[in-house]
């Protein structure tokens, strides 16, 4: 029976490709799904910019949007340490005395 090695290797490789089609149906599904979310949430915040626009005034003074070039972020110098040791204050010149 030669052909029963073959016929193993052939089945193991159908049951790996149902493992494979079942992850990505899953993963389309997640993905299908985060795709509606973030529809929604777009869909509210559009509403909410033209809340704002109303609330304050739009009067003709939009902002005009300009393309930005987006390169990678500068560096950064940490920020200086700033002491949490209180300012001492300077005191005034001392006056000499005349009574010696």
């Amino acid at each position: 029976m030669k052909q029963m090695p073959g016929i193993e290797q052939i089945s193991k490789m159908v049951i790996d490709l149902d493992q494979i089609v079942q992850s990505n149906a899953s993963s389309a599904e997640e993905t299908a799904s985060a795709s509606e979310e973030m529809s929604a949430q777009s869909k509210a915040m559009k509403e909410s910019v033209i809340e704002f626009v109303s609330l304050v005034g739009s009067e003709g003074n939009y902002v005009q949007r300009i393309p930005v070039a987006v390169s990678a972020p500068a560096e950064r110098k940490p920020p200086e340490k700033k002491s949490t040791a209180p300012k001492k204050k300077s005191l005034p010149a001392p006056v000499p005395r005349k009574d010696f």
